[in-house]
C-alpha cells in the first residue's frame, strides 16, 4: 500500500497550490500539521504572501509573526509578497536581510492602533534604510508600494557619510 511519504514533494506542492476554499489559510495551516513530511510543503503556500496589518485586529499579529520567524527562520525563504508598517523597523530589517525571493514590497507609515497617518520624516534607522536599498538591488521586484511614506526618498537615503 502506498504511503503519503512516497508521493513526490512536487506533486504535494501542486496540491497545496490548487487548494482553493473559503478558509484557504486555515486549510493550509491544518494540512501543515498533519505530519512532518507535509509541513514545509504547506508552509510554502501559507507564507508566500505576508500582509501584516494590526489596525483592525484585537491581537498583535505583527509581533506574533516576528516571534515565529525568529524561531523558524526557514519560513522567510517562502515570502514572495511582503506588506508591513514601517513602524516595525526591526521586523523589516530582519525579513529583508534574510529573504531570498521577494517580488512585491509594500510599506505603510500608519499608526497601527488608530489607523492615522504618522509621518516619520527621516526618522528611520540607518539599518532600515540600508535593508530597503539592498532589497531594491537584490530582489527581482515586480512591485514596490510606499503608502503614506513621507517623503518617500527619505526612506531610500542612506548615510551621506558612507564611502563610495
Amino acid at each position: 500500500m502506498a504511503k503519503l511519504t512516497d508521493m513526490p514533494v512536487e506533486v504535494l506542492r501542486r496540491v497545496a497550490y490548487y487548494v482553493k476554499c473559503k478558509d484557504y489559510d486555515l486549510t493550509l495551516k491544518s494540512a501543515s500539521r498533519i505530519c512532518r513530511y507535509l509541513t514545509p510543503v504547506f508552509q510554502e503556500g501559507l507564507f508566500t504572501k505576508v500582509h501584516l496589518d494590526d489596525r483592525f485586529r484585537s491581537f498583535p499579529v505583527t509581533n506574533k509573526f516576528y516571534s515565529m520567524i525568529r524561531t523558524s527562520p526557514h519560513i522567510i525563504k517562502y515570502i514572495q509578497s511582503f506588506s508591513v508598517s514601517l513602524l516595525h523597523e526591526d521586523l523589516v530589517v530582519y525579513v529583508l536581510s534574510n529573504a531570498s525571493g521577494i517580488k512585491k514590497l509594500q510599506f505603510r507609515e500608519d499608526d497601527e492602533k488608530s489607523n492615522t497617518y504618522v509621518p516619520r520624516r527621516n526618522a528611520y534607522k540607518t539599518e532600515t534604510r540600508t535593508a530597503i536599498v539592498s532589497a531594491l538591488e537584490k530582489f527581482p521586484l515586480t512591485e514596490v508600494h510606499l503608502h503614506r511614506v513621507s517623503p518617500p526618498l527619505s526612506l531610500l537615503t542612506v548615510l551621506e557619510t558612507q564611502e563610495p
